[in-house]
């Protein structure tokens, strides 16, 4: 069907789109199958009023949505606190890190500090446990020194004591032999005195031997045998020795050995105890640097948390827009998990609106659309329809739609609940 229309059959239409208290409705003209504007050449993005001498095969659809930011926070505080300074007022346009916010820094300044003081404990504690390590270590290494010198004592008086007794075997051996010898000597002395005595007797029965000479040769054979039992006795004296038979130079040169021996296996242990003992101090001293460390870098996370936390005092936008929300003032408490206030960037606004099922045959993504503003007279905005959700809300009637803005303006009521025009071709077409 044909139809034309006149402006003010337009506004009558818009005035209706407004009231409506449906979300979203398709609502073609009076007439049914109304065309909107075409627009001219020179703008193409901009609908027009429709030529009066021209028909067309499209349709009105009007819905309702809300004007959305491209991109909003919403700001709220960590720790309750008293608002000392408000850097803006709603509608206020600000900058990205802008300072909106400051609570009272008392508390927090308190916290830094004392965090701060348990950090300069932690690294006197460090300090102290890493010096004490060390004179521990040193303690004992130089218990370690001394016990491998005693070692060293210990092994050299156990050689000495080595030496001793082979010089004890060496000289009971030599004393042993020269006392043989000497008996030897003292037997033939013994034999040979004998022998003179008994021919001199032979040679006295016939005559040819006075007594002079047969008493100085008994004397001889008396002091031979003399000789002999005093060789004999030295020979006894060499060769006694203990209950084990031992000799006894020997034997003494022994019992050195082995106290020399136990000496040193003593002074092994002595260094096997100081190697084991300088491991655990320094296992201890480790620990107590490792602990320390530790105490370090839970100090250095208190500080970094209280210095977090004073920053937190600071609400600064994180994104440039428009502040709305704010109704604190100077000297009020802020609470956390209270939203304090809101900034909206008016770049990339985009108008959100739900669309029945049986209006979703007539869009399509990429339609043009007039948006309204019933507060901004004559400010209609152009769109485009950009996204239609496949997927139902809650009602299981309506679905999500999308319309980009194509030139939003630097301020926009953002928010506001807005009129949809648009063009549709009809089911089928």
């Amino acid at each position: 069907m044909q139809v034309t229309i006149s402006p003010r059959a337009i506004a009558a239409a818009a005035l209706l789109a407004v009231t409506a208290v449906s979300a979203f409705a398709f609502m073609p003209h009076p007439a049914a199958r109304r065309s909107l504007p075409v627009p001219p050449p020179a703008a193409p993005d901009v609908p027009v009023a429709p030529d009066p001498g021209k028909q067309t095969d499209f349709e009105t659809a009007q819905l309702t949505g809300t004007l959305m930011p491209g991109d909003s926070a919403s700001l709220s505080v960590m720790q309750p606190g008293r608002v000392v300074f408000v850097g803006a007022a709603n509608g206020d346009t600000v900058q990205a890190e802008a300072t909106l916010l400051r609570l009272d820094n008392g508390i927090a300044s308190a916290q830094v500090k004392q965090a701060e003081g348990a950090l300069a404990s932690a690294q006197d504690g460090l300090l102290k446990a890493q010096a004490g390590g060390e004179a521990q270590e040193q303690k004992a290494a130089n218990g370690l020194l001394q016990a491998q010198s005693d070692l060293k004592q210990a092994q050299l008086q156990y050689a000495q004591a080595l030496l001793g007794l082979q010089g004890a075997q060496s000289e009971q051996k030599a004393n042993a032999a020269g006392a043989r010898s000497e008996l030897d000597k003292a037997r033939i002395g013994v034999e040979q005195a004998k022998q003179t005595v008994d021919g001199l007797k032979a040679l006295k029965r016939v005559g040819g031997v006075s007594q002079q000479q047969m008493s100085g040769a008994a004397a001889q054979l008396q002091v031979a045998r003399d000789d002999f039992r005093a060789a004999r006795t030295r020979l006894q004296t060499v060769l006694a020795g203990t209950r084990a038979g031992v000799p006894f130079g020997i034997a003494n040169a022994r019992q050195k050995l082995d106290m020399a021996k136990q000496g040193v296996q003593t002074a092994l242990k002595g260094v096997q105890a100081a190697e084991k003992g300088k491991q655990t101090v320094q296992k201890l001293a480790a620990s107590e640097v490792q602990t320390a460390q530790a105490g370090i870098a839970q100090a250095e996370a208190g500080v970094q948390s209280a210095r977090t936390a004073q920053q937190f005092n600071v609400i600064r936008s994180p994104i440039a827009g428009i502040v709305s929300g704010l109704s604190l003032h100077i000297g009020e408490m802020a609470q956390p998990g209270m939203p304090l206030l809101t900034v909206q960037n008016a770049q990339g606004a985009h108008v959100d609106a739900l669309a029945a099922g049986s209006v979703l045959a007539h869009l399509h993504t990429g339609e043009k659309a007039l948006i309204h503003l019933p507060q901004w007279a004559g400010k209609d905005l152009q769109a485009r329809l950009v996204r239609i959700s496949s997927v139902a809300e809650a009602d299981g009637r309506s679905f999500k739609v999308k319309f980009e803005l194509v030139k939003p303006p630097a301020h926009l009521p953002l928010g506001m609940h807005v009129d949809i025009m648009l063009q549709t071709q009809p089911a089928g077409k």
